[in-house]
């Protein structure tokens, strides 16, 4: 006897309705559990790294790396408890610079990017 195939489709929160996951910086974990339960687990792929001179007179430069049209929240922290809102982004292409001016400087500063609807 041949299993048979079925067709499992996804739908991102935020496209509720119309889309899927094809052509988005989403990776997908699908899981089938022994009482045969689907869960599945998306995480945006979207990274906060050091531009090619991070620190410079002017400040410190990051580049977002995420999905166009999204908006993102870059925070900061000096010892990763509390976080404040640095500037509040909406990616036009994959790749957004942000430039920090009060870090020029500081010793040391933590950084996160927060999607944000």
């Amino acid at each position: 006897m041949r299993p048979e195939k079925s067709k499992i489709a996804f739908r991102h929160p935020r496209n509720v309705g119309s889309g899927d996951l094809s052509g988005t910086n989403i990776t997908t974990e699908l899981l089938i559990n022994s009482d045969k339960s689907i869960v599945a687990s998306f995480a945006p792929n979207w990274k906060l790294t050091l531009g090619d001179k991070p620190k410079t007179t002017d400040g410190f430069n990051l580049i977002l790396n995420g999905e166009v049209g999204m908006k993102y929240s870059i925070e900061f922290s000096s010892g990763l408890l509390n976080w404040t809102p640095l500037v509040t982004v909406t990616n036009s292409s994959n790749t957004t610079v942000i430039l920090d001016r009060q870090a020029t400087y500081l010793q040391r500063r933590f950084y996160r990017a927060i999607m944000v609807p």
